[in-house]
């Protein structure tokens, strides 16, 4: 697989409150989201269950890294439209934002197709950055990008949970931060979203260790087996009708 920048595609969110002075005080950091273009907008998509708050006096952010090791913090103004059945958002964005994804961000492109058992996949997100955040304390802001490469362990319906319809299985666990990162695929020289990380599951427990005594096993230690959850392509396909039965190009440009 070869070498992409997509430092600019990829973002971390965090839930943000202001304090009196109307600056950002108090974060927590929620997980990650991307850029891409369906039916000729750019979007921001990540997992429901990132993108959700129910809390009125929050806003949610993306943290853009600048110079000199700072982060530039940009508020979310945008139009949500959540999946109803599955765990996928994706927000139009409007104002101030919306100059910020055409100007600054760099979409990715979607892949129009199931990946097959043992497909090469990557995913980039921010597993590590600080959960919790207090600006005006001066509390040290750690970004902290990863890149995760593995392959498709297992494709199915997911009859067990509603997240997604159809699932992939990946090699790498979907650690905390993860949910929302992109799904990755090279093809034709191009990094394309393949689906949509959002969880991690424990398959089964693998031994680690014995004790013996006598020739017989007395205690038996086990870990348990961790994959990561992504969906496939599918919810792309979802929103590209969702934009057309809403009519949510023509609502957006009167906002």
């Amino acid at each position: 697989m070869g070498e992409y920048n997509i430092t600019s595609s990829v973002f971390p969110i965090y839930q943000m409150q202001r304090s009196q002075k109307g600056e950002y005080s108090d974060g927590y950091f929620k997980g990650t989201c991307f850029c891409t273009i369906i039916s000729n907008m750019r979007l921001l998509i990540s997992a429901k269950h990132v993108l959700s708050t129910t809390e009125q006096d929050v806003e949610l952010a993306v943290f853009m890294p600048s110079l000199n090791n700072k982060v530039e913090i940009i508020k979310i103004e945008a139009l949500r439209v959540d999946n109803k059945l599955e765990d996928f958002s994706f927000i139009i964005p409007i104002g101030k934002f919306k100059e910020f994804l055409y100007n600054s961000a760099t979409p990715l492109e979607f892949l129009r197709e199931k990946l097959e058992l043992g497909a090469n996949i990557v995913s980039y997100g921010f597993p590590l950055s600080n959960r919790e955040i207090n600006l005006d304390n001066s509390t040290l802001l750690t970004i902290v990008p990863m890149v995760f490469r593995g392959y498709i362990q297992g494709v199915w319906k997911d009859l067990e949970r509603n997240n997604f319809n159809n699932i992939y299985a990946v090699s790498f666990p979907s650690l905390p931060g993860l949910s929302g990162a992109p799904l990755l695929f090279e093809k034709d020289d191009r990094l394309l979203i393949a689906g949509i990380l959002h969880e991690h599951r424990s398959v089964g427990r693998i031994p680690i260790n014995e004790t013996i005594i006598d020739g017989n096993i007395t205690e038996r230690h086990f870990r348990s087996y961790e994959i990561g959850i992504s969906s496939d392509y599918k919810p792309f396909i979802e929103i590209e009708k969702l934009i057309v039965e809403k009519g949510l190009e023509e609502r957006t440009k009167r906002l």
